[in-house]
């Protein structure tokens, strides 16, 4: 993603890719990986859509019912105490550095979740999705997903009947270049955001975004800048425009 992107806050379904810290892996056997596959699954006010999982990479789309920064903490917090158990040794697991995408659901749900799935075959790992443990993919082609997975509410717009909309999934994963997004790019030219443009404004809105509190430094550069401005303009110096003393005298400025 281009880092001068804007992160859009506030509930929401998000697309989160978290890596390991100083890359290091994440998961360091199958036992960590079924742990993972839990933790996500059962982050307080969230529902997870999709995943895929590689030793030192997260991929993970939920549905949140708070802003995403409280969610990703308690996402690290997890995994490093799931580290201390196995291992008896405490580190970071998750890397701090996470840029989660916005996802508009009737527009990029279904393509992201293909996407996801696909990931596995994309870095040559194995011929078919079907066959890559670590995902959601098996869940999607399964007519009783469990429960602490939501599979409906991307494949419900493939179809409205469980056989089908299996069926109808199996369709796309066999030609899924129709479907692929590139996660490296957003569809907003300032937001980080998977769909509709508009769905950027309409989050703003809802979730009551103030712009970003200036610095010190910043708040005093343009102090300075004002008063090298305005001073300038009435051919006084600076210092006698900041004088209390000649307060009433400039206050027509």
């Amino acid at each position: 993603m281009n880092p001068s992107h804007t992160l859009l806050h506030g509930p929401g379904i998000y697309y989160f890719r978290l890596s390991g810290t100083r890359q290091q892996p994440i998961f360091r056997s199958v036992l960590e990986y079924d742990y993972g596959t839990r933790i996500l699954s059962q982050v307080s006010d969230t529902t997870l859509l999709a995943y895929t999982l590689f030793d030192n990479e997260i991929h993970c789309v939920m549905d949140c019912k708070r802003d995403w920064p409280e969610i990703i903490e308690e996402i690290r917090n997890a995994f490093a105490d799931q580290h201390e158990r196995i291992w008896e040794a405490s580190r970071a697991v998750i890397s701090e550095e996470v840029r989660p995408v916005l996802i508009d659901e009737n527009v990029a749900l279904v393509s992201l979740i293909v996407t996801l799935h696909y990931l596995p075959v994309q870095r040559q790992l194995l011929p078919d999705a079907s066959m890559y443990s670590w995902s959601s993919d098996h869940y999607y082609r399964s007519l009783n997903a469990p429960d602490w997975l939501d599979c409906g509410r991307a494949l419900n717009q493939l179809c409205q009947t469980r056989h089908n909309r299996a069926l109808r999934y199996e369709s796309l994963m066999d030609a899924p270049h129709e479907h692929l997004i590139h996660l490296e790019q957003s569809d907003h030219e300032t937001y980080l955001l998977f769909g509709r443009a508009a769905l950027a404004d309409k989050q703003i809105a809802r979730a009551g975004l103030k712009e970003p509190e200036r610095s010190e430094s910043e708040l005093q550069r343009l102090t300075d800048d004002a008063i090298k401005l305005i001073s300038d303009r009435f051919g006084i110096t600076s210092e006698s425009l900041q004088d209390r003393h000649f307060r009433r005298q400039y206050q027509r400025l």
